[in-house]
């Protein structure tokens, strides 16, 4: 295996939209109710950062209003078309796009209401710099909002390997990259180094018997499958042994699967 650390291995723009939007059906009615009780309303200036395809930031537009404004920042350009493509025809004139790494927005301090982002800090090298620049575009009590993926909480029931190798071989190859697999139940520690106040806590783990949401790491995996073998990281026929054996679970109604577990964590400034 490779030590080599490496940028985003998933696809971006048309590459990686369908399954972000599968990861919308998955995760999207725990994030919808994570903003609402974070405080989301109307008027609200906000920032959704590492915004993908714009899923979540197109929600917000519709919350915050036409008396509000939501930012969308991602440091891929092809994930940004998509995002303004989407603003564009859902008719959404309260959107404007970024291109930006997390750890360093550039925008003016004290900016927004509410700074938010989903399964972005389980991707950085240094979350704790993203969630110091994110603390610092918030206006005093604004609250930022985050969600991060913990592979540890993948599970099957009855027990099967498939998944048990797939943690075990994730949590390496994180490793390898220089980023904690595990970081999500960390995160409170993040924002209160970072000086944040009044930290919350939740688990959102959807887990399925059947349909296309209990694939989702099935394809996560097959869409890796170029930047895995690329790098170092798997060779061709391990990576596509991985996806057979998950796809062998996924069919089999008889058995659940929990899927990563997304630990929401919210604080105020």
């Amino acid at each position: 295996m490779s030590h080599g650390k490496t940028d985003y291995l998933l696809g971006v723009g048309d590459a990686g939209a369908i399954r972000l939007r599968l990861l919308h059906r998955v995760y999207g009615s725990g994030t919808e109710r994570l903003l609402s009780d974070a405080g989301l309303a109307s008027g609200m200036r906000v920032t959704d950062i590492g915004c993908g395809i714009g899923t979540v930031a197109l929600w917000m537009a519709q919350q915050v209003g036409a008396t509000g404004s939501v930012v969308c920042i991602d440091k891929s350009p092809e994930q940004l078309v998509l995002a303004r493509c989407s603003a564009t025809e859902s008719g959404y004139t309260n959107m404007t796009f970024l291109e930006a790494s997390a750890e360093h927005i550039g925008l003016p301090s004290d900016s927004f209401d509410l700074v938010y982002c989903r399964f972005l800090l389980d991707h950085l090298i240094d979350p704790q710099a993203a969630v110091i620049e994110m603390r610092r575009l918030l206006r005093p009590n604004g609250v930022l909002v985050t969600e991060t993926l913990d592979l540890g909480g993948i599970a099957t029931d009855p027990p099967d390997p498939a998944y048990a190798d797939e943690v075990r071989l994730m949590s390496e190859i994180s490793a390898a990259r220089g980023i904690d697999g595990a970081s999500g139940m960390k995160v409170h520690r993040l924002l209160r180094a970072a000086g944040l106040a009044d930290i919350e806590v939740r688990l959102n783990q959807p887990a399925y018997l059947r349909g296309e949401e209990k694939r989702f790491w099935e394809y996560s995996i097959a869409e890796s499958k170029g930047a895995l073998v690329g790098h170092g990281f798997c060779a061709l026929e391990v990576v596509e042994r991985r996806v057979r054996e998950i796809q062998r679970v996924n069919l089999d109604e008889t058995i659940l699967v929990a899927l990563p577990r997304c630990v929401q964590v919210w604080a105020r400034k």
